[in-house]
């Protein structure tokens, strides 16, 4: 599968196999006769879809279908305006995203406040597993169903801080993550930040390949000190020289 990476403001394809086998149709028809179509009182199960009449009334298979089909025609629209979030995202995970959209609802039990969005991502979280999803990727995408979009009748808001664990995010931050954890890098400093972090790259790329040419962790670390060193005194030397 083709995904998008950026390096220097240019973007780059990246391999990885494709991990969404399955039919996001099958999989509503699925949830819709499980979870959506049923009643809100689990002592009230239907027997089937047709039995009794539909008392999910604003959180049921319409609202969560509506949902997922919004999700590619949104991401459709920003890749269209060329926003580079859009652009990073595969097909697969828009897939994945619709997924979520199917079971955001799926634990509720009434149209008011939901306060059971935990159950509902637990849900997913299973789902995405049982579809064959890495444990890790299938988390991080059932997280992203919460409750904080406002109340029903009220407004949400964008483009306003927040914080999680802890950590305030602003709209522009850099969020990075890999398997180790995530980190906030505020839009100010990206820069600066993306520039050491690949004198990091840099560096520990050359120790690689000194230690695979038969050198040691500890002559090359002394070998870097040193330059740094003679970086450094050279520097002062010039800044001498120049003053003069």
């Amino acid at each position: 599968m083709e995904g998008l990476t950026e390096n220097n403001n240019h973007f780059h394809i990246v391999l990885r196999p494709h991990e969404a086998h399955f039919d996001i149709p099958t999989l509503a028809n699925e949830v819709n006769e499980s979870d959506y179509l049923q009643d809100f009182d689990p002592n009230k199960h239907k027997l089937d879809l047709r039995h009794d009449g539909i008392t999910r009334v604003s959180h049921g298979a319409t609202h969560a279908n509506r949902v997922a089909l919004l999700v590619r025609i949104i991401a459709n629209l920003y890749r269209e305006l060329g926003h580079p979030e859009a652009l990073l995202l595969t097909e697969d995970d828009i897939k994945l995203l619709q997924v979520v959209a199917l079971y955001h609802d799926t634990k509720r039990q009434n149209d008011y406040k939901d306060i059971w969005e935990f159950e509902s991502r637990q849900a997913c979280e299973r789902k995405l597993m049982a579809l064959g999803i890495e444990p890790k990727r299938a988390r991080a995408f059932a997280r992203l169903i919460t409750a904080a979009a406002g109340e029903p009748k009220g407004q949400g808001m964008i483009a306003v801080p927040v914080k999680i664990g802890g950590q305030c995010i602003r709209t522009g931050d850099w969020i990075v993550g890999d398997d180790d954890g995530v980190v906030v890098i505020p839009q100010e400093k990206a820069v600066e930040v993306a520039n050491r972090a690949q004198v990091v790259v840099e560096r520990e790329n050359r120790e690689m390949a000194e230690i695979d040419q038969g050198s040691t962790l500890g002559k090359v670390s002394e070998l870097m000190r040193w330059e740094q060193l003679r970086k450094k005194s050279d520097g002062k030397v010039n800044g001498k020289q120049k003053s003069g």
